[in-house]
């Protein structure tokens, strides 16, 4: 399963798509994002997500883009909207962060730039489908596996709402897991840790951490599929 960027990558190790057709794909969304989309921003909120809060999220026109776990979420919108609603939590003393991000992914204004660029670019590679494979693929927004890719999932993918706490629960439905975070940051692992009941017997697995071990990590990952 992979999450907005990160669903190609989750594509790849499927084996849904090839390596070198996810390198296409990722040039051209990052070509069309840069030339097409109006910059905006992202801000992490460690908060719960009540009613108040709610309320607050429409009055300063920002954008719920992920629910991560309980007390974490994200919202988008245009840049002078989220300082506005970053300066509104700082008075509150509600913590947040800024994500390092120049467009609003995961809002309104960022689908309708995508859905106007491919509206006169029937021949993007973004829109051809792509056939299954044998290994399971998780929608990291739909949570559903899914058997094949549709036109146009990588840009729904980085436009659509992310729940990750119903992803891991989808997960954890389905018995004990071995979660292994394929990302530069270790957040999937962290949103996955976080979203874990007290009960739960599933383990976690970073490939990439800060202290730059990938090589011994992925040694690590094979002895232990391996010996499991």
């Amino acid at each position: 399963m992979g999450s907005s960027l990160g669903e190609i990558s989750a594509a790849v190790a499927s084996k849904m798509l090839e390596p070198s057709k996810a390198i296409e794909i990722a040039i051209e969304q990052a070509q069309v994002i840069t030339e097409n989309i109006d910059e905006g921003g992202m801000l992490a909120v460690i908060s719960d997500r009540d009613a108040g809060m709610n309320e607050l999220i429409n009055e300063h026109e920002v954008f719920i883009a992920s629910d991560n776990f309980n007390g974490h979420f994200i919202v988008t919108g245009r840049v002078s909207d989220i300082e506005s609603f970053r300066v509104k939590l700082m008075a509150l003393k509600v913590s947040s962060i800024k994500l390092p991000v120049k467009f609003p992914f995961h809002s309104p204004m960022y689908k309708q730039g995508v859905i106007s660029y491919l509206a006169s670019h029937r021949n993007s590679q973004i829109l051809n489908s792509f056939p299954g494979s044998k290994t399971p693929f998780v929608s990291g927004f739909l949570i559903d596996e899914l058997k094949c890719l549709y036109p146009n999932y990588f840009w729904e993918a980085t436009y659509k709402y992310t729940n990750f706490v119903k992803a891991v629960d989808f997960f954890e439905s389905k018995g004990s897991c071995f979660y292994v975070d394929l990302g530069p940051s270790g957040t999937s692992a962290t949103f996955a840790k976080y979203n874990l009941s007290s009960t739960s017997n599933s383990q976690l697995f970073q490939i990439m951490t800060p202290y730059k071990r990938e090589l011994s990590q992925m040694d690590t990952l094979k002895n232990t599929l391996t010996n499991s």
